[in-house]
């Protein structure tokens, strides 16, 4: 309770030196930006070692829930540290199917778009908030804020729709179905300003509601393009767009976190 009332009172731009994994992220309030920067090599070296075992269990079929269970044990590692595991090491074959179907930009150009809204909206806001994120074995970039079911839209989210808007301005898919969580509170209100963002804009457009949006998405996708990290969506649709990793990388230059090797 004392350190949450001290990170309340912090504002304009924080530099936290010696981050680690990102402990003190869930401190900080929203909107809060914040550049986190660990120095010391040893702490890389040591999730790099637990990723090389837990991608040597997943590789012998071991469910992923008890090897990464197993091999946070082993090296003692904390909760944010697992979560590093479990968004960003896959299998060889899972990470060389997902890369192999990835599209860049210019692939979306007279396609149908489909985009995972909250996915891509919680990775872009966590980019621009300056929280830590990752990139993936498999290429793709993951936030690891752990927000998504607290989520709810802000001023932040009109700036991460901004982004989105300009690159689709610049790529021109031929239509954009934007997909989101329906059971996520706030969504209705989501949908709304998406929508109206969207036409503003002059981009062909359609935002639906889906109490099942991860395979909503993927049945939309089968002709088009999906825009997600999920993975379960991702081994699923057959081209896919790392649209939030795309622009915090390349358009806003953010550096991650952690960059897990391509196996």
């Amino acid at each position: 309770e004392e350190k949450q009332r001290m990170f309340a009172e912090v504002s304009g731009t924080v530099v936290e030196i010696g981050a680690g994994t990102g402990a003190n992220m869930r401190y900080y309030r929203a909107g809060q930006r914040v550049i986190a920067i660990e120095p010391n090599p040893a702490m890389h070296d040591r999730l790099r070692a637990a990723a090389a075992d837990a991608r040597y269990l997943l590789e012998r079929g071991y469910p992923k829930g008890s090897a990464l269970r197993f091999v946070g044990d082993h090296h003692q590692l904390r909760q944010v540290e697992r979560d590093l595991l479990l968004r960003g090491v896959f299998t060889r074959a899972a990470s060389r199917g997902r890369r192999s179907r990835a599209l860049s930009p210019s692939g979306l150009r007279g396609e149908l778009l489909v985009v995972d809204g909250h996915n891509c909206t919680i990775t872009l806001e966590s980019g621009l908030k300056g929280r830590p994120f990752l990139v993936g074995s498999d290429g793709f970039v993951r936030d690891v804020s752990r927000v998504f079911r607290s989520f709810r839209p802000t001023a932040l989210t009109r700036e991460a729709w901004g982004h989105i808007i300009s690159l689709l301005r610049d790529y021109r898919p031929r239509r954009v179905v934007v997909v989101l969580d329906a059971p996520l509170s706030h969504s209705g209100k989501l949908r709304r300003q998406v929508q109206g963002w969207l036409e503003a804009a002059s981009i062909p457009c359609e935002v639906l509601l889906s109490r099942r949006p991860e395979g909503r998405t993927v049945e939309l996708a089968r002709e088009g393009v999906l825009a997600t990290a999920d993975s379960v969506a991702l081994d699923r649709a057959p081209r896919l767009f790392d649209l939030a990793g795309h622009i915090i990388r390349r358009r806003l230059r953010l550096r991650p976190l952690v960059r897990f090797p391509a196996p």
